[in-house]
């Protein structure tokens, strides 16, 4: 009750998988290991970072993914009176070059953020249309195996597999 801010720890996650798996027994497996986490969750950064198998100096985190199953917002409207009317707004600067908040609801929402100086923001519009594409892919499609999920649009895989991948023979040097 004395406490003002918000009190959280970010705790790292890595995830791996069997190709073989499917999307529908993937996630809940994904979700397992996040809530295995909790007994950790106040676990100071720097005493993951030394547990963790990374070098000195190297940074814990390149990229953040913030996920809630309903925004702040909802949450302090839900409370009513004199909360039911107010607006409210969200600003977080992360110290990774790449960061999104997400938020479930009607609509999954999607809220990204990059450090310009290490990321392009055609580089960003790519990855976005790629998230668009593995989100609809696994919600579409859950008996999928996870490697089989698309995450390239129709033009990219074509030109994925078939312009790159044509040899000199195709492609005679200019004389």
């Amino acid at each position: 009750e004395a406490m003002v801010g918000l009190s959280i720890n970010t705790l790292p996650l890595r995830l791996g998988f069997d190709h073989s798996i499917a999307v529908q027994d993937w996630l809940p497996e994904v979700r397992r290991r996040q809530l295995a986490l909790r007994p950790h969750e106040h676990t100071p950064l720097l005493k993951i970072l030394e547990w963790s198998e990374l070098s000195a100096g190297a940074p814990l985190f390149e990229s953040l993914l913030n996920f809630q199953k309903q925004s702040w917002a909802e949450q302090l409207r839900a409370q009513g009176n004199e909360w039911a009317n107010r607006r409210f707004s969200i600003r977080n600067q992360p110290s990774a070059p790449l960061w999104a908040d997400t938020c479930a609801g009607p609509d999954l929402v999607l809220k990204i953020g990059y450090d310009r100086t290490r990321l392009e923001d055609d580089a960003i519009a790519r990855m976005l249309e790629h998230f668009k594409n593995l989100v609809c892919g696994l919600a579409m499609h859950p008996e999928r195996k996870v490697t089989d999920v698309p995450w390239l649009s129709s033009t990219e895989r074509h030109a994925v597999v078939m312009e790159w991948n044509r040899t000199d023979a195709e492609y005679p040097p200019d004389k």
